[in-house]
């Protein structure tokens, strides 16, 4: 039997999905806005407008409130967040920016090699996070592990029930 505070896995991908379409649906609309600004206009600093998106969703949802918007959809929240722990989470999450600023600034074949070599860490770091987490059903994010974030429910007498809140991917 599980415990009270134990997040099944579904709802903690649930989560993770809910956050990607998120970012997915408001980087659609900004897309759509641009579309009438004259050709060329926007193209250059795409990465960045997505930078700046990403850091405002993560504003307003890990900074203001210590859980992101797909938690907070599925009443699910990080236990005992710090200030330190947020802005760390924001910087990590940013990483892929800084990255490919990284190989666009400096061409060297050296740091280019070192960058693919980190990427490559990062990205077989988080299989076997996934892999972890498949098997122990906590930390669905390599970030989260690394920072030793644990999601808990919003509040202590949550339970279970089918309602839209648990459908709330497939309605979005």
């Amino acid at each position: 039997m599980m415990s009270k505070n134990n997040l099944l896995r579904v709802t903690q991908m649930n989560a993770v999905y809910l956050d990607k379409e998120i970012y997915k649906s408001l980087r659609q609309l900004v897309q759509e806005a641009s579309r009438h600004l004259p050709p060329g206009l926007i193209a250059p600093y795409e990465s960045e407008v997505n930078l700046l998106l990403h850091i405002a969703i993560l504003k307003y949802s890990i900074l203001n409130s210590g859980n992101t918007f797909g938690q907070q959809l599925l009443s699910i929240k990080y236990n005992d967040i710090s200030s330190t722990k947020k802005i760390l989470y924001v910087i990590f999450s940013c990483l892929d920016y800084i990255k490919s600023k990284l190989e666009f600034w400096v061409p060297s074949h050296d740091i280019n090699n070192t960058i693919f070599n980190l990427c490559t860490i990062i990205k077989l770091l988080d299989f076997i996070n996934l892999s972890v987490f498949l098997r122990n059903g906590a930390k669905p994010l390599l970030i989260e592990r690394i920072l030793g974030l644990t999601q808990v429910y919003a509040s202590e007498n949550t339970q279970r029930q089918y309602e839209s809140k648990y459908l709330a991917r497939e309605l979005l």
